[in-house]
């Protein structure tokens, strides 16, 4: 598979209330240039013949309350916290990061997870003994890792039944967290497995076959088909879950009341509370509270607000 010097684009997701039903289907911030920032590579297109390949490949950029954050090719972080601490620049071989509104967490290249010091003791504590670790997932105080044999561990100060579930689940390729810590898995088979509270319906997802990915928010959430269709479940109050129409899809995410996807020819398309305009050669998206991130082929990201207006940031 083709790769760009580029980065992934994660983002922290919060999203609201009300119910959409099982259906087929981020803040005012700046769009950046990252092409002197060597950050991490990301595919380029995903099809349905490699894309299972790529669930745990490498998510280098994350924005989450705490602030946003890009891992560089040789390991190192560049870090915007809002608090101006920047501690995330003191580490080393990170190959991915994850942000919630409470704390950072980087996957290091030899499977290991580190944490910000202001990080609860559960968290620490937990992750410190954790290995084989392919992918992350944070959300609120909770944490989820998946592991290269195709299992998940979790750790966290608000874990429901999160723990005992999830330690009977095998062949996952693919994991998502939310609101409240709600962890939801994709398997090899295409089925999608969830733990945790059931928020306004956000994790009627027991009848999704052929996923290859999901986006997990507040009060829905969002699965990508291997055929580039999308389905939703969960609150629909400004019609978010209304993707039934979406074809070629191949990247999706999940914002405050509103669903993002990148389609195959590196355009955008959004439904709910999003007015989105005409962008070209994007490769990877995040979406936030109310703004989506993209990255385009060049290396640049766009941070596009919800009333359609969109703007430059500088990361370096």
């Amino acid at each position: 598979m083709k790769k760009v010097l580029a980065m992934v684009i994660v983002l922290v997701m919060i999203i609201s209330l009300s119910a959409c039903g099982n259906s087929s289907g981020s803040d005012g911030q700046p769009t950046a240039n990252v092409q002197d920032s060597s950050v991490s590579g990301v595919s380029e297109e995903k099809t349905e013949a490699n894309y299972t390949e790529d669930l745990t490949e490498r998510k280098p950029l994350d924005s989450g309350f705490t602030g946003l954050y890009a891992v560089r090719n040789d390991g190192t972080v560049l870090s915007l916290a809002r608090d101006g601490s920047k501690e995330e620049e003191k580490w080393s071989d990170i190959i991915a990061i994850a942000s919630s509104d409470v704390y950072v967490a980087g996957l290091k290249k030899n499977g290991t997870v580190i944490v910000t010091d202001y990080t609860s003791n559960e968290i620490k504590n937990a992750v410190s003994e954790w290995t084989d670790i392919v992918s992350i997932a944070a959300a609120a105080d909770d944490i989820a890792g998946l592991k290269k044999d195709g299992t998940v561990v979790v750790a966290g100060r608000t874990l429901h039944d999160e723990e005992e579930t999830v330690a009977n689940w095998t062949d996952i390729v693919a994991v998502s967290s939310g609101f409240e810590g709600p962890i939801v898995g994709v398997k090899k088979d295409g089925t999608v497995v969830t733990a945790g509270w059931d928020y306004n319906g956000r994790l009627n997802v027991s009848n999704w076959t052929d996923i290859i990915d999901v986006s997990v928010g507040r009060s829905h959430t969002v699965g990508l088909k291997k055929n580039g269709t999308v389905v939703a479940t969960g609150g629909n109050v400004d019609g978010e879950c209304n993707v039934g129409s979406w074809t070629d899809i191949t990247a999706i995410a999940a914002g405050y009341r509103f669903t993002v996807g990148l389609k195959k020819d590196g355009s955008l398309i959004a439904t709910g509370d999003f007015s989105i305009g005409n962008y070209t050669d994007i490769v990877a998206i995040s979406a936030g509270f109310s703004s989506i991130m993209a990255l385009k082929r060049d290396g640049t990201i766009a941070l596009i607000n919800s009333n359609g207006d969109s703007s430059i940031w500088n990361l370096d």
